[in-house]
């Protein structure tokens, strides 16, 4: 049974194997061209059952579509073969910097789909239904179809996702833009350019086009896309902006569909977490722990007298605004996944030079150790700018991603869970400070071991070289990490 069905033409395809006019181009490779079939293939990618609906005429053109289809994992079980009638098919012309299609689909098979193809059975067991801009501006029949299958979904109580996806040669003169802002209105899931936006509602800032839609439309999710801007997506209570997912651009075509698969996919799981009462009860005791886990840290931070305890409470600490993180959700959660990482990297570097002052003073008893600077200038520094890092003074990575978590906060309306954070991170501040300042310039009555026979200025470079490399984190991040913690909030 699938869990979304998509309704709309797919065409075949022909792009050329050069550049240049089509007048010139030799050879050409067929595949199969549709918006809704693309979010098709790309949820059943995904691991989700998708369905395609639409009218392929009997030709070697609709058989060859209905083959690709079926071998990407789509099912294509309700697609209605029209003997009357042929396939769709476009050209695709490359150029330098621009792409131009050429249709050749009127009077195609699918321009015949019909209210009467769309069946009450159609939608049993099926979640979402998607369409796009394109279907109903096909044909009066398509329009009429368009309108009986939201009819249909809202009686049978299936979310309708909907892509504009503004065609402006399709529309042949007309002004369509009263009937697609209709549909974008009568919506669940509306997954819209910002260019199509303003065309629609005369809007470019997204949180206005947010207001519009969850105020006057049955939006409970939109979208709103920016090419290599990034992306806008929120619900009723959450907004967030995306970056840009770091790629080469080889083909714009198709690119909106793409991110319309992810985005119902991933949609697919929250709603049904969120539809739970475990959500928003996991989402409530990952705030209670991590602050409870950040009280206890500042807590022993400011009583142990153990240079090593002291550190291992900050990663308490440290831990606990993470958690806090994951449990706001929004970009608190990747917020939380840099803090463990730059965390992991300045504290390695700390317990290096730990390991130094244990070496040189013969114990981690903070009465009995002072003036470090003075036996390991390397080391002290390492150690200040360490705690500078963990502190969040700016440009430490971990400014950054506190900063994240609060703003999170913020947004999420929890006014009470910033001024508690705010107390707990200066007492936290005020307790990291006056240690390792002691550590460093506080000198001691008791003579010192032999400094020169037991530092290992290795190790001391070592774990200054990791400090240093984490607080470069907090002005760059690089590709790659970005990409690790976008995947591991996708797994």
């Amino acid at each position: 049974m699938p869990q979304l069905i998509t309704i709309g033409e797919t065409m075949a395809a022909f792009t050329p194997d050069s550049v240049g006019a089509l007048r010139y181009v030799q050879n050409f490779g067929i595949r199969t061209a549709g918006a809704e079939s693309n979010v098709a293939v790309g949820l059943a990618k995904l691991g989700l059952e998708a369905a395609w609906v639409s009218r392929l005429g009997t030709d070697e053109f609709g058989c060859f579509i209905r083959n690709q289809l079926r071998a990407e994992g789509v099912d294509c079980s309700r697609v209605i073969y029209d003997p009357d009638h042929r396939t769709g098919i476009m050209f695709k012309e490359t150029g330098v910097g621009e792409t131009k299609v050429f249709y050749y689909r009127e009077n195609s098979a699918a321009s015949h789909l019909c209210p009467e193809d769309v069946t009450p059975a159609l939608l049993d067991g099926v979640k979402v239904l998607h369409m796009s801009g394109i279907t109903p501006v096909l044909s009066e029949s398509c329009l009429a179809m368009t309108k009986a299958a939201f009819a249909l979904a809202k009686e049978k109580g299936v979310a309708i996702s909907f892509d504009p996806n503004i065609r402006r040669k399709l529309w042949r003169g007309q002004d369509y833009a009263p009937l697609i802002r209709e549909l974008t209105l009568q919506s669940e899931i509306v997954l819209l350019g910002l260019d199509e936006a303003d065309a629609l509602f005369g809007l470019r800032d997204p949180d206005a086009i947010f207001d519009l839609l969850f105020r006057d439309g049955c939006a409970q999710y939109v979208a709103i896309k920016d090419g290599g801007n990034g992306a806008w997506v929120a619900d009723k209570t959450t907004r967030e902006k995306l970056p840009p997912y770091p790629c080469k651009p080889i083909e714009p075509i198709g690119a909106g569909d793409g991110f319309n698969a992810g985005f119902l996919a991933v949609l697919r799981v929250y709603r049904i977490l969120a539809a739970t009462e475990v959500f928003p009860w996991v989402r409530s005791v990952l705030l209670v722990v991590g602050v409870l886990s950040l009280a206890i840290g500042a807590l022993f931070l400011r009583r142990t007298n153990n240079y090593k305890r002291f550190l291992a409470y900050s990663t308490v600490e440290c831990m606990g605004l993470s958690v806090v993180g994951l449990g706001v959700g929004g970009i608190g959660i990747f917020a939380a996944l840099l803090q463990v990482i730059a965390h992991a990297l300045i504290k390695s570097g700390m317990f290096v030079q730990m390991a130094q002052v244990g070496k040189v003073y013969g114990t981690y008893r903070m009465n009995r150790i002072g003036g470090y600077i003075g036996v390991n200038r390397t080391g002290a520094v390492a150690l200040l700018l360490g705690g500078m890092s963990l502190l969040a003074f700016p440009p430490s990575v971990l400014f950054v991603s506190e900063m994240m978590i609060l703003r999170q906060v913020i947004e999420s309306g929890r006014w009470w869970l910033l001024v508690l954070l705010a107390l707990l991170l200066c007492f936290v501040m005020f307790s990291f400070c006056s240690r390792i300042l002691k550590l460093c310039y506080k000198p001691v009555g008791n003579p010192l071991p032999m400094p020169s026979l037991r530092i290992h200025l290795g190790l001391t470079w070592c774990g200054l070289l990791l400090i240093a490399g984490a607080s470069v984190l907090g002005i760059v991040q690089p590709p790659f990490l970005i990409k690790f913690i976008n995947a591991v909030i996708a797994f």
